[in-house]
């Protein structure tokens, strides 16, 4: 036992073994740490866009729902009710006059008008989406393969006024993978507006005190956008399939920093142990 521990000692004392070991665990250290910086930095890059997006999807699509509702409360508030011509006008203008309502149309038991004389564009008739104190929703845009047809519609009373699909793409620019979903029934079901249909609620339980609008999983960034409507609210659903390659793409800055760091520090380590063993052999 003293001989191995003697030789072991001796292994130990050799300067260059030392700065090899030396170089060696620093190297490990500070890949790991770049690594995880870079994770970091990702994350926090991509929070950051999202939240911005989000934001501005939001304010852009409260325009659009907005401008539907005025399109529905000045056709409410005129008073033709039968399919004329002066109640053509009527829809014409509304359509006019909003840059987002694609078609305005009147419909009750007995007859269907549009601001499209010669095409009604608005889907067959079925149970509204969301059923509001003043105004129903359907939502039919993922599903239906017609630009046109595949609206966002909206009614008050006998009038429907409708965006398409077209529209909808202008205002948002979803991101490729990406999902807007109207969320309604308090939060149990999501209706997909535009992209594809996801389950929904997540997996993971969202905590509103930790997570804010954006709640991060390791697949998908979901940004929950709380509108001035109590009857249904916005999610955008973006993947996160880049993640690893952004992730790569900024540690290839930080290695060759982290390799050279790990080289001085073997190269001081070993000038230490020279020191070392000139003065011990003086001594």
């Amino acid at each position: 036992m003293p001989v191995a521990r003697q030789t072991l000692r001796t292994w130990f004392h050799r300067p260059w073994l030392l700065a090899t070991l030396a170089a060696v665990l620093s190297a490990a250290v500070l890949l790991l740490g770049s690594a995880g910086v870079a994770m970091h930095q990702v994350q926090q890059r991509e929070s950051q866009q999202m939240n911005a997006q989000g934001q501005r999807f939001l304010e852009r699509l409260e325009q659009l729902f907005g401008q539907l509702r005025e399109g529905l409360d000045v056709l409410e508030a005129q008073p033709l009710r039968e399919c004329n011509a002066e109640l053509i006008a009527a829809l014409q203008q509304v359509s006019y006059s909003y840059r987002f309502i694609y078609e305005a149309a009147y419909m009750d038991a007995t007859q269907t008008c549009s601001n499209w004389p010669r095409q009604n564009l608005l889907p067959s008739p079925r149970a509204p989406d969301i059923r509001g104190p003043t105004y129903s929703y359907w939502l039919n845009t993922s599903t239906q393969p017609n630009e046109n047809l595949a609206a966002l519609m909206l009614g008050r009373g006998n009038f429907r006024v409708a965006t398409s699909r077209g529209h909808l793409t202008d205002v948002v620019d979803l991101p490729a993978g990406g999902s807007l979903m109207v969320v309604v029934e308090h939060g149990s079901r999501a209706i997909p507006v535009l992209g594809q249909a996801r389950s929904w609620p997540p997996v993971e339980p969202w905590r509103a005190s930790r997570d804010g609008p954006l709640q991060v999983t390791p697949d998908l960034l979901i940004y929950r956008m709380p509108t001035q409507n109590p009857e249904y609210q916005l999610v955008l659903i973006t993947p996160r399939a880049s993640l690893q390659a952004e992730v790569l793409d900024g540690w290839w800055w930080l290695l060759p920093f982290s390799l050279l760091l790990a080289l001085f520090i073997g190269g001081l380590v070993y000038q230490l142990a020279r020191q070392r063993q000139s003065l011990g052999a003086e001594l």
